[in-house]
């Protein structure tokens, strides 16, 4: 049986979004699917090797090498269709995956209603998780400007001021002489001066009107769309053949690099050694078959190591004690990695077994998440 592989704890946390997920799944079937066709051409190269076809065997093969070399072959073609048809069911499933449609535009705010009491404050919800900022909404409208207020009161009118002293009285005009008769009047006095009375104090001032209402606040524009997330960084690396044994504790050489994208996975084609780029997160899927071409027992056991330290749920075990049984296993095993910083990280598949194992059609992708 294939062990199920435990991934560790991660710190800091990764979000990931559903849309994500899909994307990451989609690129894993793609690659895995690239993996199945090069061993299929493996198992071709190997027939026309035997038959003569592919120069460089000597002596001929025989007819009980070649028996065997078809049996070898049948069995990892009916190993690859059982894989295609798990990749196929895993593919409906991602594309079958329902997605959420964008958010449609915010309805028209209704009218201000009559204001009644303020409710009782409900409890505060979970915080959900926070979602890319979308672009700014449009301004909205500008409220109704509120009703003046009613004007204050008149103030009452100030006391009367006092009244001014009366002028001094003018002196009398002379008396004229009395004349012949008829007499005539002598010319009258001058006006004594007038003193204007002192102004009374001012009113005390009216009660100012109340404030008008506030208007209405205008409706908010609508969210922008989220943009899109894309995977630039990615990495798969295969052996098309069987290769070792492989000593315990050694790592395993990968001879063909498929896919190389981005600058932050960089691998040199027959070396063991992956290089990551430091304070990365990565995801990692790694596959690999026992290799036999005669009965005898074996325990296939594969593990990952990040600069010398075997990765905690990353390693796969399976046994078993005949060809018959090999063609039904292949080791499969997830995880994902947080790197070190202070420079890159070296990352390896070894046989982790506790004797030398040799591994046929086996290949790695490494995805950088974040």
């Amino acid at each position: 049986m294939v062990s199920q592989a435990n991934i560790p704890n991660i710190t800091p946390t990764i979000t990931i979004g559903l849309n994500d997920a899909l994307n990451l799944l989609l690129i894993s079937v793609a690659l895995e699917e690239l993996g199945l066709s090069h061993i299929i051409n493996a198992e071709a190269e190997k027939i026309q090797y035997a038959l003569g076809t592919l120069p460089g065997l000597t002596p001929p093969a025989s007819v009980s090498d070649l028996l065997n070399i078809n049996s070898s072959v049948r069995d990892t073609i009916t190993q690859a269709v059982k894989y295609e048809m798990l990749l196929s069911d895993k593919l409906l499933s991602v594309i079958n995956t329902p997605l959420k449609g964008p958010t449609g535009a915010t309805g028209a705010g209704g009218a201000a209603g009559t204001t009644g009491p303020a409710g009782a404050t409900g409890p505060s919800g979970a915080t959900g998780i926070t979602g890319s900022t979308g672009a700014n909404g449009a301004a909205g409208a500008a409220g109704v400007t509120g009703t003046t207020g009613s004007a204050g009161a008149t103030g009452s009118p100030g006391n009367a001021g006092a009244a001014g002293s009366p002028g001094a009285t003018g002196a009398t005009g002379a008396i004229g002489a009395t004349g012949v008769c008829p007499c005539v009047t002598g010319p009258t006095g001058a006006t004594g001066a007038s003193i204007a009375g002192a102004t009374g104090a001012t009113g005390a001032t009216g009660t100012a009107g109340a404030t008008g209402a506030t208007g209405a606040t205008g409706a908010t524009g609508a969210t922008g769309v989220t943009g899109v997330q894309e995977v630039v960084n990615n990495l798969y690396s295969d052996s098309i053949f069987g290769l070792g044994p492989f000593p315990p504790g050694a790592a395993l050489t990968f001879p063909n690099n498929v896919a190389v994208n981005g600058t932050a996975i960089s691998h040199v084609p027959g070396s063991t050694d992956f290089v990551l780029a430091p304070n990365q997160t990565y995801y990692i899927d790694y596959h690999a078959k026992p290799f036999l071409f005669t009965s005898q027992l074996y325990t296939g056991n594969l593990a990952l190591q990040l600069n010398g330290v075997t990765i905690p749920g990353s390693d796969t075990t399976d046994t078993s004690s005949s060809v018959s049984a090999e063609a039904d296993s292949v080791l499969v095993s997830t995880t994902i990695i947080n790197t070190p910083g202070g420079g890159p990280s070296i990352l390896t598949v070894i046989n982790n077994s506790a004797i030398a194992q040799a591994y046929d059609s086996y290949g790695i992708s490494i995805i950088k998440l974040a």
